[in-house]
C-alpha cells in the first residue's frame, strides 16, 4: 500500500487549516491537460477534486470552484472530480529537486513526473507523423487511466521519447468531448492528443509534513469500491486509493529514479571511493574470480588512448577496443608501481609516468542501489552499469563541429575534468583541464583535444580513425560497465577509463596510495564525474538538508525571507538589468511582467519579422529619397516615456527563446546596445524583460547564442 492518500475537508476549510490554504484558495487549482482529457470537471482554468471525508455515510466532500463555502457533495460513482495526491513530506524530503520558495512562502518542491501539459497543435502534428511512421522510441514505461464501462478497466498510455523529451498519445473520448485544453483547442472525440509528460510541482506545508500536488493530476477515477456505492469514510478501501497504490504511486517514479530515491545520494557520494586493484587481485592462486573467467587483458576506452594511454594498436580483446596497459595500487620498490601490460602480463614502471590508464575499483555495495542493467556476460560474471563517462569516439565528428558553430549544442551544466600537462612532463604535477558536456540529438559528448604521442604520433582510435597529438575530438559520454567479484565483493570497471594521471611526486611516494595523485585524483574528480550525470547531481543537491541547500544557492547568506521573485524582478528592472524568465508554457511569465507594468509592450517574437523588430525603409516618391521607418513597437514605447518620463515602461520580448536564431540577432543588437537597428535609441526610462521555453520544455524552441544569453539576469 503506497502513502498517497487525499485531504480532509477540515485540513482545507477548518480552523486548523493547512498554512497552504491561508495563502492559496483551495478552489483555484489548475486542472492539467491530461486531467481534463481524462474528463475533469473545470470551472474556468480551475478544476474540482475529491477529499477523504465522508457525508451522511453515502456522499463525501470535494473542493468546487462554484459552490458555496468553497465544497460540495457529489455520489461516490461519478469519476469527473480530479485528484490532488498528498502525503507525508518527509517520506520524498531526500529525492525531491529544485527547492524554492513561491511568491506567497509556500515551499516548492519537483518529485516525480507524469503526463501534465498538450502540446501545441504544430508539434503535436509532427509527432503524430513521427508515431505514424514508426520513428517514436519507447520509453519502456507506461501511464494508466481509468474506463468504467465495464468496471474497473485500466487503460494504458505508452511513453515515448523524442529528441529528449517524453511524451504519451492519448485519444480523446466522449468523456472529455467539448471541454478545453489550456491551448485553446475543444476537444474531439477519436482525435489525438499528445501530453508531456513533465515533473510534478508539490506545495509543502512544513508544520504538518504534508507535501500536496499543486495542479490536479489526474480524473475518471470512481471514489466507490467494487462492492459498494456507499462511502463511509473508509478511504482505503476505495477504488481511487485502489488506483493510487497500484498505479500512480508507481508510474510517477521512474524505474532508475525509483532506485535513486530509495537512498541518500548525498551519502552514496561521501562514501563513494576509488581504488586500484591490487598485484595478488589480478595474479596468482588467489586472484579474483573475474580474473581466473575474464582474463587480466582490459579495453582502453578512445578517452584514456587520446589521453596518452600505452595501449596495443594491433590486437583487439573484443568490439570494446585496443587492450591497455593499467596501473595497480601494489608498489613494486620506492620509485615505481605494478601494472598489467597490453598483453596481460605483470608489469611495473616509474610512478611519475602519464601513460598508464586507470581502471577504478571499489566495493559493490557502494553501487548496488544505484546500479542498472544487472546481466550475467557469457562467463557468467555479474555485469552491472552505474554512472557515466566520456569513452568511444564520437562517428559524428563533422556534424558536431557543425552544431557547435551554428549554437545548435545544448550544454548539460556538466563537466569532466583531466590533467592538461603533456605525456612526457613526469615532472610537474596534477594542472586540471575541464571540459564541458553538451547534448546533441538526444546523446551526451565532450571535445577532447588529443594529448598523447604514439607511434609516431599515429594514434589509431576504436573505429580504426587516426587523429594526432593536438587534435581536437569529439567523444561520446557513455553508461560504465563494471564486473562483479561475488566472493569479494568487489566491482572493476571493464574497461580502462582513463590515462594521463601520475602516481605522485618522487619526493612524496613511499608506497603509500592514499596519499598519491592518483588517490587523489580518483576520488576528487573522477567519483563526482562519473556517478554525478546531471540528473544525478540536481538529484544530490537537493538531498542534503535545507541549510546546506541554501548556502550552496546563496553563498553570501543574504536573507531572501521577505522578498518575493516579483520583488527581485522589480529590482533588477529598476536597475536597468534586462531580465529572462524562464519556464514552461501557462505558467504566468506574462502575468508577471505586467504585474511591473500592465502598459507594457509586448513584442511576440514567435512571429517577429526583420521589419517588425527592426523597422523598414520605403521609397518617398515625391522626394525620390529612401526614408527609414521605425517599428511600431518602438513608436509605441518612445510616446509612452516621453509622456511619463518619470516612470518605468517595459519592453516584453516574449517567446524569445521560439524566434529564429537571426531574430534572435537582431534583439541581441538592441539588447547589448540599447538602440533599434543602429538608428533609433530606446528611451532612458524603457527597460527590457524576456521570456521563453528552456528546449526541455517546448518542441519549438530553439538554443540561445550564449552571447544573447549573457546579456541576462536569469
Amino acid at each position: 500500500m503506497s502513502d498517497f492518500t487525499f485531504l480532509t475537508k477540515e485540513q482545507i476549510y477548518g480552523n486548523n487549516k493547512l498554512s497552504i490554504f491561508k495563502k492559496y484558495h483551495p478552489g483555484e487549482c489548475t486542472a492539467t491537460d491530461f486531467s481534463i482529457l481524462l474528463g475533469c470537471s473545470l470551472f474556468g482554468n480551475f478544476g474540482d477534486w475529491w477529499t477523504k471525508t465522508a457525508y451522511a455515510d453515502k456522499p463525501y466532500y470535494d473542493v468546487n470552484v462554484a459552490g458555496p463555502g468553497g465544497s460540495a457533495v457529489t455520489e461516490s460513482t461519478n469519476d469527473c472530480f480530479g485528484a490532488r495526491p498528498a502525503l507525508p513530506y518527509s517520506l520524498i524530503s531526500s529525492s525531491v529537486s529544485n527547492i524554492m520558495r513561491i511568491s506567497s512562502g509556500i515551499k516548492e518542491v519537483e518529485y516525480g513526473e507524469y503526463p501534465q501539459t498538450i502540446v501545441d497543435e504544430v508539434h503535436s502534428q509532427g509527432l503524430e507523423v513521427l508515431f505514424n511512421t514508426g520513428q517514436l522510441k519507447k520509453t519502456g514505461k507506461n501511464y494508466t487511466s481509468l474506463n468504467y464501462n465495464n468496471g474497473f478497466c485500466p487503460k494504458t498510455h505508452i511513453e515515448y521519447e523524442y529528441n529528449g523529451k517524453k511524451y504519451i498519445r492519448f485519444v480523446g473520448d466522449l468523456n472529455c468531448e467539448g471541454e478545453k485544453l489550456s491551448d485553446g483547442r475543444e476537444i474531439i472525440d477519436d482525435e489525438p492528443y499528445w501530453v508531456a509528460v513533465e515533473p510534478i510541482k508539490w506545495l509543502v506545508d512544513e508544520r504538518e509534513n504534508i507535501a500536496l500536488s499543486k495542479k490536479i493530476l489526474f480524473s475518471g477515477v470512481q471514489f466507490q469500491n467494487e462492492n459498494s456505492d456507499v462511502y463511509t469514510g473508509d478511504f482505503d478501501k476505495t477504488d481511487i486509493k485502489r488506483f493510487m497504490d497500484n498505479y500512480f504511486s508507481k508510474e510517477i517514479v521512474s524505474s532508475k529514479s525509483a532506485k535513486i530515491s530509495s537512498t541518500n545520494n548525498n551519502t552514496i557520494l561521501n562514501n563513494i571511493k576509488f581504488g586500484l586493484l591490487k598485484e595478488e587481485q589480478v595474479f596468482g592462486a588467489n586472484s579474483l574470480d573475474i580474473f581466473k573467467k575474464y582474463g587480466t587483458q582490459a579495453a582502453t576506452t578512445d578517452l584514456s588512448i587520446i589521453l596518452g594511454s600505452d595501449f596495443n594498436s594491433v590486437n583487439y580483446v573484443s568490439d570494446d577496443g585496443h587492450p591497455g596497459w593499467y596501473w595497480l595500487e601494489t608498489s613494486y620498490n620506492p620509485l615505481s608501481a605494478s601494472a598489467v601490460s597490453t598483453n596481460g602480463y605483470k608489469d611495473y614502471d616509474n610512478f611519475n609516468r602519464r601513460y598508464g590508464g586507470v581502471r577504478p575499483a571499489l566495493p559493490y555495495s557502494l553501487i548496488s542501489s544505484i546500479s542498472k542493467s544487472i546481466v550475467r556476460d557469457t562467463n557468467g560474471i555479474k555485469l552491472v552499469e552505474c554512472g557515466e563517462y566520456p569513452q568511444d569516439v564520437a562517428a559524428n565528428q563533422k556534424q558536431l563541429n557543425d552544431a557547435l558553430v551554428s549554437n545548435k549544442l545544448v550544454k548539460t551544466g556538466k563537466s569532466y575534468t583531466f590533467d592538461s600537462r603533456k605525456y612526457d612532463e613526469y615532472d610537474l604535477g596534477f594542472n586540471p583541464v575541464t571540459y564541458e558536456e553538451y547534448m546533441f540529438e538526444g546523446k551526451k559528448y565532450i571535445a577532447v583535444k588529443v594529448n598523447s604521442y604514439y607511434d609516431g604520433n599515429d594514434i589509431k582510435l576504436s573505429t580504426r580513425v587516426t587523429c594526432h597529438d593536438g587534435d581536437v575530438v569529439w567523444i561520446e559520454v557513455l553508461p560504465v560497465e563494471w564486473l562483479v567479484d561475488e566472493k569479494s565483493g568487489l566491482a572493476v570497471s571493464k574497461r580502462i577509463l582513463v590515462s594521463g594521471i601520475r602516481y605522485d611526486d618522487i619526493n612524496n611516494y613511499k608506497g603509500e596510495f592514499n596519499k598519491t595523485e592518483m588517490h587523489e585524483y580518483l576520488n576528487k574528480y573522477m567519483v563526482n564525474d562519473l556517478f554525478a550525470s546531471t540528473k544525478f547531481i540536481n538529484q544530490e543537491a537537493t538531498n542534503t538538508d535545507e541549510e546546506t541547500l541554501t548556502r550552496k544557492q546563496n553563498p553570501y547568506s543574504f536573507n531572501f525571507d521577505n522578498v518575493t521573485e516579483e520583488d527581485i524582478i522589480r529590482g533588477a528592472v529598476e536597475s536597468n538589468v534586462s531580465v529572462f524568465l524562464h519556464g514552461r508554457s501557462s505558467e504566468g511569465k506574462s502575468a508577471r511582467v505586467k504585474q511591473l507594468d500592465p502598459e507594457c509592450e509586448i513584442i511576440y517574437m514567435r512571429n517577429a519579422t526583420p521589419d517588425s523588430l527592426n523597422g523598414k525603409s520605403v521609397y518617398n516618391a515625391s522626394t525620390g529619397e529612401m526614408i527609414d521607418v521605425p517599428p511600431t513597437w518602438y513608436t509605441k514605447v518612445k510616446e509612452k516615456c516621453e509622456k511619463e518620463p518619470d516612470k518605468i515602461h517595459i519592453i516584453f520580448f516574449d517567446e524569445l527563446t521560439n524566434a529564429l536564431p537571426s531574430i534572435q540577432g537582431m534583439a541581441f543588437n538592441i539588447i547589448l546596445d540599447g538602440e533599434v537597428n543602429g538608428k533609433w535609441k530606446l528611451p532612458k526610462n524603457a527597460r527590457i524583460v524576456a521570456a521563453g521555453n528552456d528546449l526541455n520544455d517546448s518542441l519549438a524552441a530553439n538554443q540561445m547564442a550564449e552571447p544573447l544569453f549573457n546579456r541576462f539576469a536569469h
